[in-house]
Order: C-alpha cells, then structure tokens, then sequence
C-alpha cells in the first residue's frame, strides 16, 4: 500500500520521522516549498496492512510524522518513507529495523538506526549520526561531525570542520579537504584500523596509539622529545605510539585503536 502526501513546511524548522522498521530516504531541494510523502506499507500478510498506521504531528516549528507497530504480531512490517523536502529544514530521522540515506541538507541532521547503515551527502551544518549495527557514510562534510557504530565502518569525506568517529568493530575512514587550527579530531575503533588523510600543509598535534597494529604517516611529524634508549622496547613503541605534530601544531588530532592500523596520509 503507497500513501502520498504533501505538508506545508514549517519555516526555518524541524522535520522528525520515525518508523518501527523500513528504510528512510530524504531528498532536499532548494526550489521546493513544501514538504512531499511518499510512504510505503509493508506486511507478509495484506490484511495486517491496516495493522500500519502513521501518526501526523504538525505545527509551526515542525512535523512529526511516526510509525510505530508490534513487529511480533505484523510478520516482516515496515513502513518505507520516502520524502522531498526544502533545504532550509532541520532533519531528524529514526528507524530501527533499515537504513537512512539523504542527500543534502542546509540545518542540522540528527540520525539514528539501531540495525542498518546511514549515507549523506551534502551536509552544511552539523551532523549526528548513530547505529548499533550499521554503517556511516557522509560524502561532503562542512560542519562538524559526531558518528558512531557498534558494529560498522564510519567513512567520512570532504571534511572541514571537528570530526568525532567511534566504532567498536569496523574501520574508520576521515579525509580533509583542509583543517582550520580551531578544529578537533577524535577517532577510536576498538577492532579496526584507522585512516586519516590531511593535506600537505595541514598544522595539527597529533597523538595516536595502537595495542597490536603499527602506526605510519606520509607526512613528516615533529615528535615531542623524549629521552629513552635505543633498544627493542623502544622501538615498538615507535610503531605503536605517537605524539608530535604537523606545521605549527594548532589542530588537535587523537587517533586510538586497540586492534588495529593507524596511517596518516596526505590528501589526493
């Protein structure tokens, strides 16, 4: 069953979707002044269709649209959205059974999937972005950043601004097109390996360590002084640790992995 409609957008504010399971798609466009559904309902039984309703909240700081049903009694139900909406609208959205994708957004995002992968595009403002079991993807980063995954790889290109990066299980992927000196990156998997890509001329302390994984950087690092001799000790920690910095040093830059790679490359 397809359920169509369209809202009247709430001006400088928040669109807030959420569903029991189904996947989440949001479109931005910049001549758009209101706010498109498209909404599919889903059930291994059609008579357990109407069993998959969606609430409608609206006012004139936002619209709350949400799907909630018992996914013991509705065999394999989901509720799909699929939404075009204008850029100048702040984007909550929830699922917890299927994935989120948006393609730009010019307000805040806030993204949460307990069982499935999140993929942005274009975003200009901050972005929160978090799944249990899942994938993080955003494309073009201009603001900050905060990702995190229990169990999934957290990719982010094209970054700007501060960049938080968290995963238990999965590699960490962060390439900067620049890093201004005010900018703060945190990136820590448990088990995974860690990439950071930076340009040439990039100033940023660094402070990396691994427990069983080797540290590499194509940069040339200034390492902070430190008296030790040169015995085997010593240089396992030279792979394994790291503190220093690139230039002059203003960016903060912490890397972590307790089972895993660290490289820091230059950006292509």
């Amino acid at each position: 069953t397809t359920i169509t409609h369209t809202y009247i957008a709430p001006e400088e504010g928040t669109l807030a979707i959420e569903t029991t399971a189904g996947n989440i798609v949001i479109n931005t466009n910049p001549r758009q002044e209101h706010i498109k559904l498209v909404a599919v309902k889903k059930a291994a039984q059609e008579e357990q269709l109407a069993g998959l309703t969606i609430h409608e909240e609206q006012s004139t700081q936002q619209l709350r649209l949400k799907s909630n049903f018992d996914t013991h009694t509705i065999k394999r139900g989901a509720v799909d959205y699929t939404l075009t909406v204008p850029e100048n609208i702040k984007i909550i959205a929830t699922t917890h059974y299927g994935s989120i994708t948006i393609n730009k957004a010019a307000l805040p995002i806030v993204c949460n999937a307990d069982h499935g992968n999140i993929s942005i595009g274009s975003s200009y403002k901050a972005v929160q972005a978090t799944t249990k079991y899942g994938s993080i993807d955003i494309a073009n980063a201009l603001n900050d950043v905060q990702a995190q995954t229990d169990y999934g790889n957290i990719t982010v290109h094209q970054a700007y601004k501060n960049v938080r990066a968290h995963t238990q299980k999965g590699y960490i992927d962060i390439s900067y097109a620049q890093i201004p000196p005010t900018s703060a990156v945190d990136l820590q998997a448990q088990i995974g390996s860690i990439h950071l890509a930076l340009p040439a001329n990039s100033n940023a302390s660094i402070k990396g360590s691994t427990k069983r994984g080797t540290i590499t950087s194509d940069h040339y690092l200034t390492l902070k002084a430190t008296m030790t001799k040169l015995d085997s000790t010593a240089w396992r920690r030279f792979k394994k640790e790291v503190d220093g910095m690139l230039g002059t040093g203003e960016a903060m830059i912490t890397l972590s992995s307790a089972s895993g790679n660290l490289k820091i490359s230059q950006t292509k």
